[in-house]
């Protein structure tokens, strides 16, 4: 699982691209799912074996199909060199699998074109990892039989990685695939996304709740990635770090409570801001931020899609701000409830309670330790999401090159009197400390390039 949380921090571009990352991820993965599997069934509660085979199930099918594509790629790989200099049939190597024309190949898999059919292989595997709608049935189980410890680890590595695999495989080897896919794909990720942000506000579980917001988090991420813009991409990035961050600190928190009261069932629960006000404070931050709401790290995520999404498709965007906030209204309105008021008698007379006088008692040390640090991590970067968007920017420069290249399509860096003239223009910074976006409405000659390049400066 600590390999698990390195490749969901190369999503930022802490980690370089990789040589060989494709077996080491799909290998880490398949190691990892053997892990929360015996962890799952070994100390689950009730229903946990089941809820551990489905999982198995799910999981390793979706591994399986992404190992598929992998060796496809790999087999039609060109002639390479290695460091040493010594020649080589192919290579592993992210930069040099992107270096192969694939679409000139004329390979046929599966009775599609290569690229065509690696790219729905390696999606549908990767949203079964990932926990996307409408492949997400393994996660609401396991999120309530497992121990809050091995729900945290799920949900910040297992389906984060498999967002990295997205992102470094598909997007980074197959771009022309994406953008073949991207319409799509985006449809059902904005529909994935507005389903989950509507189960959210159906359900009367906390934890149920926070399973769904983070399902909403995952599509909406995956969303990003299909708009082809910087923007959108550097809305992936951002989405995907913080919101596995955010569904883990959340799950902890919401494994403190029922240890101490016995039920997360939101009508059952109340008082809890003056019972424990450092967990209910460490609660309300982790819930939110599922909810991606604004101040905490995750909002910038659901801006950035929203607005990457725009130039190209502006019907999803308002999908993707609708989704957005229904997950925050979603996520806000039983946390509300649970904090204010009065505890219930019935709870504070009960056997939980009781060797605590009838008081819900506040974290213990080594819960602070685990939960504390992670909520400091969502408000700072709320307020002051620099250091993320920085460490991203040469990521997403990268990738968006890939996605939306120089061409009569390209949206990003066009500036008036280029042949985007009717429309205006879209024009987009990304540097360290914020990423940036002006759209210019209006024909060109109101915006010549020089007082264009101010108002980006401004």
């Amino acid at each position: 699982h600590g390999q698990q949380l390195r490749l969901a921090g190369a999503l930022t571009g802490d980690e370089p691209p990789g040589r060989g990352v494709h077996r080491g991820a799909d290998g880490q993965q398949a190691v990892a799912l053997a892990a929360a599997y015996l962890l799952l069934g070994l100390f689950g509660r009730e229903g946990s074996r089941a809820a551990a085979g489905r999982m198995l199930v799910s999981c390793g099918s979706g591994l399986a199909l992404v190992a598929v594509a992998l060796a496809a790629l790999h087999q039609n790989g060109d002639r390479t060199f290695l460091v040493d200099g010594s020649s080589a049939m192919r290579s592993w190597a992210i930069p040099e699998l992107a270096r192969v024309s694939y679409v000139g190949k004329h390979v046929t898999l599966f009775g599609m074109p290569l690229v065509k059919a690696t790219l729905v292989a390696s999606f549908v595997g990767l949203a079964l990892v990932a926990g996307v709608v409408p492949l997400h049935s393994w996660l609401g189980p396991v999120l309530a039989s497992a121990p809050p410890a091995v729900s945290a680890m799920l949900v910040a590595g297992l389906s984060r990685a498999a967002l990295l695999g997205w992102l470094r495989v598909d997007v980074g080897v197959l771009p022309e695939s994406v953008r073949w896919a991207a319409p799509v794909l985006g449809a059902v990720a904005c529909a994935g996304a507005l389903y989950a942000a509507l189960a959210a506000m159906g359900q009367r579980d906390l934890l149920r709740t926070v399973g769904f917001g983070v399902v909403a988090s995952s599509s909406l991420a995956l969303l990003g990635s299909c708009s082809l813009t910087p923007e959108g991409v550097l809305g992936f990035v951002e989405g995907a770090a913080t919101s596995g961050a955010a569904g883990a600190v959340a799950i902890l928190a919401l494994g403190a409570l029922h240890e101490r009261t016995g039920t997360l069932v939101v009508r059952e629960l109340r008082g809890l801001g003056v019972e424990a006000p450092v967990l209910a404070a460490s609660l309300a931050v982790a819930v939110l931020a599922v909810g991606a709401m604004p101040g905490c790290a995750t909002f910038w995520g659901a801006w950035l899609v929203t607005l990457g999404l725009v130039p190209r498709e502006p019907g999803l965007a308002l999908g993707a701000a609708a989704a957005a906030i229904l997950a925050a209204s979603a996520m806000a309105s039983p946390l509300l409830a649970v904090v204010r008021g009065r505890l219930p008698e019935r709870l504070r007379g009960g056997e939980t309670l009781a060797p605590f006088g009838g008081h819900v008692p506040e974290l213990r040390p080594a819960e602070l330790g685990a939960i504390l640090p992670l909520v400091a991590v969502l408000v700072l970067l709320g307020f002051y999401p620099a250091p993320l968007l920085g460490k991203a920017a040469t990521t997403v420069r990268d990738y968006g090159e890939l996605v939306d290249p120089e061409g009569p399509t390209k949206i990003s860096s066009t500036w008036p009197g280029s042949e985007d003239e009717e429309r205006g223009a879209l024009y987009a910074v990304v540097d360290r400390r914020l990423a940036v976006a002006v759209v210019v409405v209006g024909p060109p000659e109101a915006q010549p390039e020089a007082q264009a390049r101010d108002r980006i400066g401004e």
